[in-house]
């Protein structure tokens, strides 16, 4: 099976909501991000609009084909949901534990 658009714009929204920030509705929302797309260029660019007008794309100019673009928005996906996780069982343990001593 091949990586789709969708499949690639669905791990694009993931890692957005992930590290908390928004996506663009449109190519003049400062401050947000939004995905370009150009074949010519080579690929798949995640782009931030600056608030002073332009765009900024991040990470500078590089582009990545389908596959490999969907395989690095999977990776930090999973890594930061998983380092999430990791840190949710821990505050759980460690709000859930009875610290005082055992007697004996």
């Amino acid at each position: 099976m091949g990586i789709t658009q969708n499949m690639i714009r669905d791990q694009f929204d993931r890692f957005l909501k992930n590290i908390g920030k928004e996506k663009a509705e449109k190519y003049n929302d400062p401050g947000k991000y939004y995905l370009d797309y150009n074949s010519v260029y080579g690929g798949w660019s995640i782009c931030r609009n600056n608030k002073n007008g332009g765009v900024c794309p991040i990470p500078n100019h590089d582009r990545y084909r389908n596959m490999d673009f969907f395989n690095i928005l999977r990776f930090f996906n999973e890594t930061l949901e998983r380092l999430r996780f990791e840190d949710d069982i821990k505050d759980f343990i460690k709000n859930h534990t009875d610290h005082q001593e055992v007697k004996k």
